[in-house]
């Protein structure tokens, strides 16, 4: 019952947030980037908090595997909310935030490459946005970040003009010839091998897109054209034939939070202990059964008649020591002694 009822009024949503003094708020569902609820969650009564990531940190052993995540976070719910103030909080894997009745829990990390685009006129975009890690072990990832050329009143130009850079990110850079993989999951030297595209990426169609890649029917159809394509450290751009210039200034790291909600968790963890006593108890403790049967067998004239007594027993669980016991339990139950008068009654034991 308590895990049929926490399905109908749980819920789940994954947000992604740069640990740069970032926060989030859970009022709603657009604050989300993804959600799903159980069917009796309409989305307009969330749990009332907010989360503000002001750092995340990083160990690695030599050979690369990850040794500890932590994230540096203040949190705000309740009367906390009215009077703006924030509690500190270490967030770490497998150590969750436990506020307003959810649960916050550190579920994933990556980089967000920052681009800056400078069009010919002297305007100039710069984004940070998440890509997605191919390689857990090497962190190598792949991603899109795009770009809508600004002061362009005109819908078809500025439809001809967006920026659109994917391509590939490597922390720590190897390279065989031009092409770029990674070695080290830390930022030892990072570069990025990119792809810049010009044309309609449909950021204005009112459609919705991946932010991890470029729409390729677009690409194929000759809507965009690719323009560049250039390994880059930070620091470097490259010149586009009309003038434009893409720069990568750095990266940055970004975490995937996940705000779990489930009313019902703590009894269904009560009766699942409950069962797990149960079964604890069943296991150490001696099971027996016995059963009696008495048959009455008539004698002939000389001799009057008398009863079968038979008695049998099973031990549910096997431990030594149960022949003794059910001799004494069988002998308690006839009332007899072992020298007892046979005529009296006749005794058969079964085990």
């Amino acid at each position: 019952v308590c895990f049929a009822g926490g399905k109908l009024l749980a819920y789940e949503g994954q947000v992604v947030v740069l640990p740069t003094g970032s926060s989030f708020c859970s009022p709603g569902t657009c604050n989300y980037g993804s959600f799903s609820a159980g069917p009796t969650v309409d989305g307009t009564k969330l749990s009332p908090f907010c989360v503000r990531v002001d750092d995340f940190h990083v160990n690695y052993l030599h050979t690369g595997q990850a040794e500890d995540f932590r994230a540096d976070l203040r949190y705000q719910s309740g009367a906390d909310l009215e009077n703006n103030r924030w509690r500190p909080y270490q967030l770490e894997v497998n150590k969750p935030l436990r506020t307003a009745g959810d649960r916050v829990y550190l579920t994933g990390n990556g980089y967000a490459p920052t681009f800056t685009v400078t069009f010919p006129d002297g305007k100039s975009r710069t984004s940070t946005v998440q890509w997605q890690a191919m390689d857990q072990t090497t962190m190598l990832s792949q991603g899109a970040t795009k770009f809508d050329r600004p002061g362009v009143e005109d819908p078809v130009q500025r439809r001809q003009s967006q920026i659109g850079i994917t391509g590939l990110f490597a922390p720590t850079a190897s390279f065989d010839g031009s092409l770029l993989s990674s070695k080290f999951p830390d930022t030892l030297d990072p570069r990025v091998a990119v792809d810049v595209l010009r044309g309609d990426l449909g950021l204005d169609s009112g459609g919705g897109q991946s932010i991890f890649e470029i729409d390729r029917s677009k690409v194929e159809s000759g809507q965009l054209e690719r323009v560049a394509r250039e390994n880059l450290a930070p620091g470097e751009q490259v010149r586009l034939d009309d003038g434009t210039t893409v720069r990568f200034d750095g990266v940055e790291r970004y975490i995937n939070i996940t705000v779990s909600h489930d009313p019902l968790q703590l009894p269904l963890l009560g009766f699942a202990v409950a069962v797990l006593l149960g079964i604890t108890a069943s296991l150490t403790i001696k099971r027996r059964r016995v059963w009696v049967r008495a048959v009455p067998v008539p004698g002939d004239e000389r001799e009057g008649g008398h009863t079968e007594v038979e008695i049998g027993g099973l031990a549910r669980t096997d431990q030594a020591g149960y022949g003794e016991e059910f001799t004494e339990l069988a002998t308690d139950l006839l009332g007899t002694s072992q020298d007892a008068s046979p005529h009296s009654s006749t005794v058969t034991s079964v085990r």
